[in-house]
């Protein structure tokens, strides 16, 4: 989907976002809205026709107008009455940033290794502990959610890894990882308040990578 990227300032910090499309639905028959968004909240949509064609105002956060448009089949946007410049989106500028030009912070590079060993570490713990409870038939259940948490674990693992390489689909597997790790703790009755910490750190992670700017230039 086509989407053009508008700065609302002179560092393009607060940005406004036009997604459309081209192509026929399938369903309706017809083009999809056009829709219109400030840094990813929707702020709303110009019907494909006329209404694309003659534009449509909106209302920014701080009560200013903004007026959006179709031209020769290109979006252009208004504040004002004062064309906004187009700026390449974030997510493209992350694919071509070199690494030493994207900055994490050496307090959150710190934060993701210190916990990669502490995975790693109690990964190894759970497949240690999975092959001493086998010793017993009375704990096969114990041994299999053991050897879950520990598989759950390498989840873990790979997340953190990708997450360090700049992929967000490395928060999205960490995140998948302490949901999972919970079910099967409380699934085997080896849960405790310190199972649910995690949670707690996960968001707290999601809110340092935004707040940081580096979710803008995870890929």
């Amino acid at each position: 989907m086509p989407k053009q990227v508008f700065a609302l300032d002179a560092t393009a910090t607060h940005r406004i976002t036009v997604h459309w499309t081209n192509e026929i639905n399938p369903v309706t028959k017809g083009l999809d809205p056009a829709t219109v968004l400030i840094n990813g909240t929707i702020l709303g949509s110009l019907n494909p026709g006329e209404e694309m064609t003659v534009g449509k105002d909106f209302i920014l956060p701080d009560n200013s107008p903004l007026h959006v448009q179709f031209f020769n089949g290109q979006p252009q946007a208004f504040r004002m009455g004062v064309p906004l410049a187009p700026v390449a989106d974030a997510a493209d500028v992350a694919d071509t940033l070199p690494a030493n030009r994207r900055k994490r912070g050496g307090c959150l590079t710190a934060w993701l290794i210190f916990n990669l060993v502490v995975i790693v570490v109690f990964t190894l713990l759970y497949f240690l502990g999975a092959l001493g409870s086998l010793s017993g038939e009375t704990q096969s259940s114990l041994a299999l959610g053991y050897f879950l948490l520990g598989v759950v674990g390498v989840v873990g693992i790979v997340g953190i890894s990708i997450l360090l390489a700049w992929k967000k689909l490395g928060f999205y597997l960490l995140a998948g990882f302490v949901v999972a790790n919970i079910v099967i703790s409380v699934a085997i009755g080896q849960a405790d308040v310190r199972t649910f910490i995690p949670l707690f750190t996960i968001g707290s992670l999601f809110v340092w990578l935004n707040r940081s700017g580096v979710w803008e230039n995870l890929k």
